[in-house]
């Protein structure tokens, strides 16, 4: 400071706040929760592109399977055509049982064809969740892993959603502390040197705020009604997740029981059908209306099977990513982002 008047002065100094409450560690507090729940809501995207790919490759491999069922069907249709006529010919059908062959056939080509649109859409779908277009897709695994024989409610750690709703808790927990220790005191010390004319300054100072206006109680009310309403949506998604968590087990238990079930048993009965039903109609043992009726139902509980597995698999992907383990499963898991959003647990 500078002062010319009839006696000139000058003077420096040095003032300096002490943060006797600890405003600059509640702060910080604050933001590193607010950081965590950015790492927390990345790890929650990165979860919910996986799960969407996930189903999209089902749904593509379903249709695709489901695709190739329906050119079966168009075959045995066709080879079904050509021997009624045969027979038609050699006097041994009537005129309606070839009728009846040549409405089967058309549809059948039919469902081939939605069923080709069906695929075609899938194949888009996964190509629009991907970003790729590849001339084979990944196949999935042959087998899954067999269902937990119950809920481990640890797992709702691993959560994303609820690590952001936690770590946004916590910070409005931290923020109380903030507007507590904005109402403190911190008092600023300083001190100054210089010349006042010929004699030299010396001085020291101590200014203390006084709250007369503000005492921040109505900011620590606020911050502390924010805490409240925070925990409650955390309580309140903690319930959600857990009966989600619950539902994605008791489906995935009962579609791969019933996927088991007809691996054992009705999975070979249906072949031996199907070979009983031509041997049986080569030999003129059954009528064409009751061999088109057979063979009809033996592939519908062919796609019937082939909509099983896939809804088996949406279950177990629902259940990876009800647990929070979609990317463990993959063997995506990035362990550093994993821990710091953990670190609340």
């Amino acid at each position: 400071a500078a002062e010319r008047t009839a006696v000139n002065t000058t003077s420096i100094g040095l003032n300096q706040t002490l943060d006797w409450s600890d405003k600059k560690g509640a702060q910080v507090n604050v933001v590193e929760r607010q950081l965590q729940a950015a790492q927390a809501r990345l790890l929650e995207t990165r979860q919910r592109v996986a799960v969407e790919a996930l189903e999209a490759v089902v749904s593509y491999f379903t249709a695709h399977q489901m695709q190739a069922l329906a050119q079966r069907r168009s075959e045995l249709m066709k080879g079904f055509v050509d021997a009624v006529q045969q027979r038609r010919a050699a006097g041994d059908v009537a005129a309606l049982d070839v009728t009846l062959a040549q409405v089967a056939y058309s549809e059948a080509l039919m469902v081939e064809a939605a069923s080709a649109s069906q695929l075609a859409e899938a194949e888009a779908a996964l190509q629009a969740v991907s970003g790729l277009t590849a001339a084979s897709w990944p196949t999935l695994p042959g087998e899954l892993a067999s269902a937990p024989a119950s809920v481990d409610a640890s797992l709702l750690q691993r959560l994303p959603g609820l690590a952001v709703l936690r770590s946004q808790m916590e910070a409005a927990r931290a923020r109380i502390k903030v507007a507590e220790r904005q109402g403190q005191i911190d008092p600023t010390v300083g001190i100054r040197a210089g010349r006042d004319d010929s004699d030299t300054l010396l001085g020291l100072s101590l200014e203390i705020p006084l709250f007369v206006r503000n005492n921040y109680k109505a900011q620590v009310r606020e911050a502390s009604h924010e805490a409240v309403a925070q925990e409650m949506a955390y309580r309140d998604a903690y319930r959600r997740a857990e009966a989600r968590l619950e539902g994605a087990l008791g489906r995935f238990q009962h579609t791969s029981s019933a996927w088991l079930t007809w691996g054992e048993t009705g999975q070979a009965a249906l072949r031996e059908q199907m070979g009983l039903l031509e041997q049986m109609w080569q030999a003129g043992e059954l009528s064409a209306t009751d061999f088109l009726i057979q063979t009809k139902q033996n592939i519908d509980t062919q796609a019937t099977a082939t909509e099983l597995l896939g809804e088996v698999w949406r279950s177990a992907i629902a259940w990876l990513a009800a647990s929070g383990q979609v990317e463990l499963w993959l063997g995506l898991s990035d362990q550093s982002v994993e821990k710091s959003a953990g670190e609340r647990k």
